[in-house]
């Protein structure tokens, strides 16, 4: 039985969108400036101009089986990343020129949308407004929720189910970018598209998974969290 999401992260309002399963996150550097030089360059690549030598972000992926869809760029008005070749953007639907097609990029939804429970997709989307910071927390959804629960045990759960006080979000925000850089950092890959993969990798990435391999990790962000938290 199909089952029902209650809140679509991909683009959730005007405010902010995630990239990931469009293959940025699969790029060698993902740094905010690398995955905004690619972006930047995408309306050349969907019109099939060359980029080589003005290209800021070249497609070197993370591994051999990673997939960097060319027709993503930033959309609308230019802040935020999407599709150049969905109907909403191109008033056309030329999404199978893109190596899944239309039918596959219509129906998909990452791992984030199953492992992050309703009151976790309230915190993301009510605090969470950067582009770059919000498809961090989707790549790595239990790390978020660890975040979220470094956050509890210091706060007591102050601000409830849909709401944290400002010290709070700031130290969420804070955690997203020191583990951005952690994640740019690794070798291999990053975005995994199912949750049984996500699973299986996220011992190498993920302080939500409580590995050794994160162990250093997880001190940084707690460190970072904790003179905002005070």
């Amino acid at each position: 039985m199909k089952q029902v999401l209650d809140i679509i992260l991909c683009r959730p309002d005007e405010r902010r969108s995630c990239c990931a399963c469009c293959g940025a996150f699969n790029l060698g550097d993902i740094s905010r400036a690398s995955i905004s030089g690619f972006l930047g360059d995408g309306e050349l690549r969907t019109k099939g101009e060359a980029v080589e030598g003005i290209n800021r972000s070249p497609l070197h992926p993370r591994d051999g089986s990673a997939h960097i869809c060319p027709f993503q760029g930033f959309a609308g008005d230019g802040s935020l990343p999407g599709c150049l070749v969905h109907p909403y953007v191109a008033g056309a639907d030329g999404r199978e020129r893109s190596l899944y097609g239309a039918g596959i990029c219509e129906t998909y939804f990452c791992p984030a949308h199953f492992l992050l429970d309703a009151r976790a997709k309230r915190l993301l989307l009510a605090h969470i407004d950067d582009w770059y910071r919000y498809s961090i927390a989707v790549v790595d959804p239990l790390g978020f929720v660890w975040m979220l629960g470094e956050v509890h045990k210091t706060t007591g759960g102050a601000g409830g189910d849909s709401a944290l006080e400002a010290g709070a979000a700031a130290a969420i925000n804070a955690a997203l970018e020191v583990h951005a850089g952690f994640l740019n950092r690794l070798k291999g890959p990053l975005f995994q598209y199912s949750q049984s993969e996500y699973l299986l990798e996220y011992y190498r990435f993920s302080p939500g998974s409580g590995s050794p391999q994160t162990e250093q990790h997880r001190r940084a962000i707690r460190e970072t969290m904790s003179g905002l938290l005070a």
